[in-house]
């Protein structure tokens, strides 16, 4: 049976192993890829035991980051350069018996040149590897790698996850739609966003935190926590986290940026919001209970992380004064901008009825409000709206700041038709 090995230091890339792992084991099943030579049996001799698996291997994959040369023991020593090292005893054993060895470089790299490496395993620059860029470039990376590995074990000894010997537990009759508040979903990585939206979901990547409601506290856990991601820079982390589970966000609703979602119908809710706009209402979601009013929530510190969430999505409200805009993105329809002048403070509300919105208390949200002026609308393509101030209407966010006053204020007055 054909096997993959992966050999990588804990010190250097744990994250990235994970990464490789999880991926591998869709398209090979976890029966066939050998991960961990850590975990090696008490009283067994390890190098025998590294020799053997090895053996039993038909590639093996070397994952080489920023600390794979640099890794000391505990006397300050490179671990690479001791006759002991487990790395270099996987590497040895490779080599000695000609199994084709894939260097996979991380976090930009470059291949450790022979004069860098101890003698036994000089070769190993010379086996061809490639990068494997953190970030959106990750997925296209991975997806290359298969391709190689497939070619080289050849198709007829390729095990698709799905042919696995090894069974997949059956997911529970009733699981994903009949949850309980004790619940917790284990297969995110098989299931979609409807499936996960506002229910205890174990965190795919690490398998260490539980999301009491997806997607509630995904940013913070993906910046400061989730060991499962290549990336070390919190906003790299966030990004990371978002492209590699994007199958389980649904899009929603924005803050001063109007955007389509899966769970409600656009011909119901876009009337609705343009029609509360030009009543003198501009309404914002993230209110799918009654006891959700910012005023009293920004007050409860400790705060927690459902509200810490909501907070940071929407408690911009708060700071609004009479004489600042909002800008409404996509609404009335896709491309064109709505326009509010605010004349008042926040209030909330019991919210609309949306029946879509089977998640909230019944079926009500959006009653965050902010008094306004109806201005009118604009198309956000018009070619007379200055660069500055086209950049920000590109939904590159749930919300921005206009600094631009002037630009905006003449956009308002050559463009702004009264509907």
């Amino acid at each position: 049976m054909s096997k993959i090995f992966i050999s990588y230091r804990r010190d250097d890339s744990p994250y990235a192993s994970t990464a490789v792992y999880d991926r591998l084991v869709r398209s090979f099943g976890s029966n066939n890829l050998f991960k961990d030579v850590d975990t090696i049996p008490l009283g067994v001799n390890f190098k025998n035991y590294i020799n053997k698996v090895i053996s039993q291997c038909e590639i093996v994959l070397v994952l080489i980051g920023p600390l794979w040369l640099k890794v000391t023991d505990s006397e300050g020593l490179r671990r690479l350069f001791q006759p002991n090292d487990l790395v270099r005893l996987e590497i040895e054993s490779a080599i000695e018996r000609e199994i084709p060895i894939i260097p996979l470089l991380l976090s930009g790299v470059r291949m450790p040149t022979p004069k860098e490496l101890p003698e036994s395993i000089s070769s190993l620059p010379f086996f061809q590897g490639m990068s494997l860029r953190p970030g959106p470039d990750m997925e296209n990376d991975l997806n290359r790698l298969i391709s190689s590995i497939r070619s080289i074990l050849g198709q007829s000894e390729v095990l698709d996850a799905e042919k696995s010997k090894e069974p997949t537990p059956e997911m529970p009759s009733g699981l994903v739609n009949n949850v309980t508040s004790h619940t917790v979903i284990s297969n995110a990585m098989e299931l979609v966003a409807k499936d996960v939206s506002l229910k205890r979901v174990l965190c795919p990547l690490c398998s260490a935190h539980i999301f009491q409601k997806w997607p509630f506290g995904w940013d913070a856990h993906a910046a400061h926590s989730c060991n499962g991601l290549l990336e070390v820079e919190s906003q790299y982390r966030i990004q990371e986290f978002k492209n590699r589970l994007a199958f389980l966000f649904q899009p929603k609703f924005g803050l001063h940026a109007l955007r389509t979602t899966g769970t409600v119908d656009d011909k119901t809710v876009q009337p609705m919001l343009f029609r509360e706009l030009k009543e003198g209402n501009a309404r914002f979601g993230w209110s799918f209970r009654a006891d959700l009013d910012l005023r009293h929530l920004s007050k409860q510190e400790p705060f927690t992380e459902e509200q810490r969430d909501i907070l940071k999505k929407v408690r911009f409200l708060l700071d609004l004064k009479p004489g600042d805009y909002l800008i409404y993105i996509n609404l009335p329809e896709q491309n064109l901008c709505s326009v509010g002048k605010v004349v008042g403070n926040y209030t909330y509300d019991a919210g609309l009825f949306l029946p879509a919105f089977d998640f909230a208390e019944d079926n009500r949200d959006f009653r965050h409000v902010i008094p306004v002026q109806f201005m009118g609308t604009f198309s956000r393509q018009d070619p007379r709206i200055p660069s500055a101030l086209a950049n920000k209407l590109k939904l590159r966010g749930s919300k921005w700041q206009v600094k631009e006053k002037m630009e905006f204020l003449e956009v308002l007055r050559l463009l702004i038709t009264q509907k």
